[in-house]
């Protein structure tokens, strides 16, 4: 069994562009985890534990969407938070041109998998990507998740005000490639492994 997630990789500047971006936030937010420079991406659908079938299904109904959708370019521009009124549980980066196809691309693989007996998705899907997660720094984490957030209520315009300040240019990505991706857990924090990267058809990008 393994932890399975299918997500959109970051290229390593778009990825150094956002850690230099999240050593500035540090400094004024709290209290936040943030996603380590290597481990960003654009997830599409999280499985949980799959056995070696499922996950051969899975990849045979990704593959089947990959081989029909044409690559296109994908904006990133713009922060906020999860939820979007009150005390912040998750901070994200958002995305503008493009969303359309990301969210189409979803869509399809979503409509892939439920055909493939893998079930559905937990939520509906958000086009973001996840920067940081708010931590209680006095709270131990249970087994195998994260702290759970606690931001003080008092706290929350400062926050909002601090990322509504805060300039990420937008920052254009080329989705080409689809990935299956395992997560392994550790006391560390997770590490990721590509099992497979679908490529998606050719042709001009719009």
């Amino acid at each position: 069994m393994a932890r399975i997630f299918v997500a959109v990789r970051l290229p390593a500047p778009m990825a150094g562009t956002l850690t230099r971006l999240t050593e500035r936030l540090a400094g004024r937010i709290a209290d936040v985890k943030w996603v380590v420079e290597e481990n960003r991406h654009f997830t599409l659908r999280f499985f949980g534990e799959l056995d070696e079938p499922a996950f051969e299904r899975a990849v045979s109904a990704a593959r089947a969407v990959t081989e029909v959708t044409t690559r296109f370019t994908l904006e990133v521009t713009g922060l906020g938070t999860f939820p979007e009124t009150g005390r912040p549980r998750v901070v994200w980066a958002g995305v503008g041109a493009g969303r359309e196809e990301l969210l189409a691309l979803a869509s399809r693989l979503e409509a892939a998998f439920r055909a493939a007996e893998l079930g559905g998705a937990d939520r509906p899907f958000a086009p973001h990507l996840t920067l940081g997660r708010f931590r209680d720094p006095n709270s131990a984490p249970r087994r195998g998740r994260a702290r759970p957030p606690a931001v003080p209520r008092q706290a929350v315009p400062e926050i909002r005000g601090v990322l509504a300040e805060a300039v990420l240019a937008p920052e254009v990505l080329r989705v080409d490639s689809v990935a299956l991706i395992e997560s392994r857990l550790s006391p560390a924090g997770p590490s990721y492994r590509d099992r497979e990267v679908l490529p998606l058809a050719g042709g001009a990008t719009p």
